[in-house]
């Protein structure tokens, strides 16, 4: 990182190559170089941040800035004892947890509707998926998606077409009955 002191200002190695005139290989020229070529043809004082090193216990904090000490550029941060840093950390920490708690806790609302075509849900004692898929006929019929580990793409929609044809023979079944069903309170109709 090199600091301008002309206008007291970060500046980077393509602003000085731009800025200068054509000089071979300028765009290969160590910081050293592009410092004298910035002092010699363009009258800038031009240095070399130096690095910012924390005092002893302390931590640095916050955004680098550069400051400029007896004409040398120095990266700087703010810096805390590190009893300060800790408490800081677990605050935050805390706070992204109550904000998690919070997220969890909060149902999701939208004012459009929301299409997938499945819907996986967790058991709530062994975390198996239980899927959940509507049918043409406006039926929610429910299959396994997981016990564990996630099955391949290909065997997902293999159960889900076992499920939704287990579902429609099960209907088909259930029809079929009531219509028995009827049938014979029509009879039984008749006898009185």
């Amino acid at each position: 990182m090199l600091y301008l002191h002309n206008t007291k200002s970060v500046v980077t190695r393509q602003q000085i190559i731009g800025a200068l005139p054509s000089i071979s290989r300028k765009a290969t020229a160590t910081d050293e170089q592009l410092i004298i070529y910035a002092a010699e043809h363009l009258g800038w004082d031009v240095s070399v941040v130096r690095p910012f090193a924390a005092p002893e216990g302390m931590v640095a904090v916050g955004s680098m800035t550069v400051v400029e000490l007896d004409g040398v550029a120095y990266r700087h941060y703010e810096t805390i004892t590190q009893a300060e840093y800790d408490a800081q950390q677990a605050e935050a920490a805390a706070q992204a947890s109550a904000a998690e708690e919070e997220r969890k806790n909060t149902p999701l609302v939208w004012d459009q509707p929301f299409e997938i075509p499945a819907l996986v849900l967790q058991s709530q004692s062994q975390g198996m998926g239980v899927g959940v898929v509507a049918t043409d006929e406006g039926d929610l019929v429910t299959f396994t998606y997981h016990a564990s580990p996630v099955p391949s793409a290909t065997e997902i929609k293999q159960r889900i077409a076992e499920a939704i044809a287990t579902h429609k023979a099960t209907k088909q079944a259930a029809k079929a009955e009531i219509a028995e069903l009827k049938a014979e309170v029509e009879k039984i109709k008749k006898v009185k």
